[in-house]
């Protein structure tokens, strides 16, 4: 008997199901016993906490009110592990070294057309007269260095909301009052990550959102850090209760991968992937013909020797789903994995449905490796922004993705994301090529790429859409930042598909393409000297 976590799917009357799981007798998914309930999860509509038998819980998956059940994270660290998406400097950058440099998505991002043309640096003007003033960006990362000048307005007043997460907010009860309180690392950052993050999205100097309040919420490389399914019931609590109309959206560079014990395959290991030449489910072994050996299987089915497969956790995603519904926006870094990612499908045979068994790992448990990372919403098309990374690297005279980059379906947008120059910390993890903040040299700056930092290019970007109209939905910022980025301008190979072995093959290459993900560039609508906005009658702006 151990503790699983039942998630209904988006919509489902949890209450009936908690009801039916207390009953004394149940059905052929239902058990037939009064089930102990670990944790009634008051704060959440989606989830509960029961006791359950491996069976129990297997057999509580046919029903089809359940989208999974599943232990616990704070029960698997052994198989699964939080990173950040980004951690170092490639070489392969549009500055090499962050002096005399700036956050280059500044300016390509505020262009119609790729205005580098193959140059490594250009002389631009960014225009701007939208800062994002009136929103609240939340950086779920490792920390932010508190004092640091990027987090100042012009003013030289502190952007930065040290708020207590675990108060009660406008006289609302936190249902998490009792899981505080914060440690005294938490509006620190030794990490560098969550710094660069923030001055990416939010810098005074490298960032869009000049005006925007920011908010800090650690959740790895910080002593302070919590569990990130604890910060995302934070951000929902504090947003649904702050006691004002302004908006808030989250960066989320930050991803889950299983903790195998090495990249790439060997040995026993054995799966499944889609064929789509052949519109079949193959079943493949290690030293199968086509499958000899780990150069032929990551050609084959996307299993790379770099990095570890990605993992999906149901719960933190329902999370996901809670939180836009509740009306937070939210980008997501899709993951530095070379990996395609694929959309959910009612048909089981597609490549969503690819998978790895190692029979040595997690109880020879498949590992679905082409659904990207959590945090992910669980709705097909859901309104969370999921970024891709542009390198700085041509192919026929077209920008291409980073090769790190996951791309594919399940991927919405592609933003600058290497070579970035921003703000860091000044203890931070070695990663940033770190020099003198140009405006106050006892602060420092970097530069690493990743799509760690094409994630809050897309943030401070929609910050300034919701400083024009805080009122959107999710889906609908996404609608409108989705419509106005500039299509057809990425290299791409439309017929990598149309092959029946070795369509992953040119992945990891510099001929690398979209692999079914949208040509679209981030671009920011609202650059220039001058904004005009058009209000109601009687009203001013």
């Amino acid at each position: 008997m151990k503790e699983y976590i039942v998630v209904v799917k988006a919509g489902e009357d949890l209450t009936t199901l908690d009801s039916e799981l207390a009953a004394n007798s149940g059905d052929s998914a239902i058990p037939n016993r009064s089930v102990e309930c670990c944790d009634a999860c008051p704060h959440d509509s989606r989830m509960t906490h029961w006791m359950l038998t491996d069976e129990e819980a297997q057999a509580l998956k046919n029903d089809p009110r359940i989208l999974d059940v599943e232990i616990p994270l704070k029960d698997r660290t052994d198989e699964v592990v939080i990173e950040s998406v980004a951690r170092q400097a490639e070489t392969f950058n549009k500055t090499t070294t962050p002096t005399g440099g700036c956050n280059w998505g500044l300016s390509r991002s505020s262009s119609i057309v790729d205005n580098f043309d193959g140059n490594n640096s250009i002389f631009d003007s960014y225009k701007y007269a939208m800062t994002g003033d009136g929103v609240d960006v939340v950086i779920m990362d490792s920390g932010i260095e508190l004092d640091h000048p990027e987090f100042k307005d012009a003013a030289g007043n502190p952007r930065i909301q040290a708020i207590d997460w675990f108060a009660n907010h406008n006289g609302v009860v936190n249902p998490h009052a009792g899981s505080g309180p914060m440690g005294p690392e938490w509006y620190q950052d030794t990490d560098g990550h969550g710094t660069f993050c923030a001055s990416i999205s939010c810098g005074k100097k490298y960032g869009w959102a000049k005006s925007a309040h920011i908010y800090c919420l650690p959740i790895y490389d910080n002593p302070s850090a919590i569990s990130a399914e604890l910060g995302l019931d934070l951000v929902r609590h504090w947003h649904n209760n702050k006691g004002n109309s302004r908006p808030t959206i989250v960066n989320m560079s930050f991803g889950f991968f299983y903790s195998i014990d090495a990249a790439g395959t060997q040995g026993g290991d054995h799966g499944q992937v889609w064929d789509t030449f052949t519109g079949q489910m193959d079943v493949w072994n290690f030293g199968d013909p086509g499958y000899a050996d780990p150069q032929e299987i990551e050609d084959n089915t996307d299993l790379n020797s770099f990095t570890k497969p990605s993992f999906r956790s149901s719960a933190i995603d329902a999370k996901i789903d809670q939180m836009i519904a509740d009306g937070i926006h939210i980008s997501i870094a899709a993951n530095n994995n070379y990996e395609v990612q694929y959309e959910y499908e009612d048909d089981p045979n597609d490549n969503y449905s690819d998978f790895m068994i190692r029979p040595t790992f997690a109880g020879g448990a498949p590992m679905y490796y082409h659904r990207g990372s959590s945090p992910r919403g669980t709705q097909h098309g859901g309104a969370e922004m999921v970024v891709g990374n542009i390198g700085v690297q041509y192919t026929n005279n077209q920008e291409r993705l980073s090769a790190s980059s996951a791309n594919g379906e399940a991927v919405d947008i592609f933003a600058p994301g290497t070579q970035i120059t921003a703000g860091t910390s000044n203890v931070n993890s070695g990663f940033y090529n770190d020099a003198a903040h140009p405006e106050d040299g006892a602060f420092k700056i970097g530069n690493s790429s990743g799509t760690s930092f094409a994630c809050p290019q897309v943030v401070g970007v929609g910050a300034l859409y919701l400083q024009n109209e805080p009122t959107i939905t999710p889906a609908e910022l996404k609608a409108k930042m989705l419509h106005d980025a500039k299509t057809g301008l990425l290299y791409d190979d439309l017929n990598w598909d149309q092959k029946d072995l070795g369509k992953y093959a040119d992945h990891t290459t510099n001929n690398k393409g979209l692999m079914g993900g949208p040509n679209k560039v981030l671009y920011n609508r609202f650059t220039g000297d001058v904004f005009v906005r058009l209000v109601a009658s009687g009203g001013g702006g």
